[in-house]
């Protein structure tokens, strides 16, 4: 009898303690349209996605979008930032230009830039983190839930590959980022 109930308290004990993964455990949810061709990750009222285009723009302020933030760089070769910034002013949203050079290493600082800019808009409605095709979207957003969400680096590199990430450099730059911490 004794052992059946150190046995009881010892499965209550366990079914109540969570692993570090279930206590961070954060609904993201994938794949959910936005705009109008769209394709987007959502956490909160937070979205992560590739390029929107103009069409999209009009219905991401119908939608309650209030803020995009790019990730882009603005290079010749990649686009021209000003057009884009125009082009989302002219849609009464707040933008916000990040960029990020893949080339590069992401850190605590660009982590940070970012969350800031979230924070400074939260209240204001809806939020777009967008990149050319998402592959910049998904390290920060795999670097963020790590740093600021406790996510094991096995979770955050899960999370990443579910919103697109492909390119094996920046899988092995968010390895890179989750080793040193």
């Amino acid at each position: 009898m004794k052992v059946l109930k150190i046995f009881s308290i010892l499965l209550f004990i366990t079914a109540c303690t969570k692993s570090k993964e279930e206590k961070n455990l954060i609904k993201i949810e994938y794949n959910q349209s936005v705009g109008d061709s769209m394709i987007a990750h959502k956490y909160g009222s937070i979205y992560f996605s590739g390029q929107p285009s103009e069409e999209d723009l009009k219905k991401l302020k119908a939608q309650g979008f209030n803020h995009i933030i790019n990730l882009r760089l603005s290079t010749e070769d990649e686009y021209e930032e000003a057009l884009e910034s125009k082009m989302i002013q002219k849609y009464d949203i707040n933008y916000s230009h990040i960029p990020f050079n893949i080339s590069e290493v992401i850190s605590d600082s660009y982590i940070d830039s970012v969350v800031r800019k979230i924070k400074a808009h939260r209240y204001e409605g809806k939020t777009l983190i967008h990149c050319t095709t998402g592959q910049r979207v998904s390290l920060f957003a795999g670097a963020h839930f790590f740093k600021d969400h406790g996510f094991s680096k096995t979770a955050a590199l899960e999370m990443a590959k579910k919103m697109g990430l492909e390119k094996e450099a920046l899988i092995d730059q968010l390895n890179s980022y989750t080793d040193v911490k």
